[in-house]
């Protein structure tokens, strides 16, 4: 029951960091291509359109998302 406990208590702290930097982040350490990301985004076009649109906000190369 402890071990429940703790695991539920724990806390995460997010770095200091531009939001596209802990999304790579979180790619780079569960080894995820952007084609992993279809089942959160539904398609293929939702997802380049929502990378895209990330790649145009913050001014970055598309090429930081593939």
């Amino acid at each position: 029951m402890m071990l429940i406990e703790d695991y539920d208590n724990r806390q995460f702290v997010l770095p200091n960091a531009p939001p596209y930097r802990i999304i790579l982040h979180l790619r780079e350490q569960q080894g995820l291509r952007q084609t992993d990301l279809l089942p959160v985004f539904g398609s293929r076009s939702v997802a380049s359109e929502v990378l895209s649109r990330l790649t145009e906000f913050f001014q970055l190369s598309p090429a930081i998302f593939l």
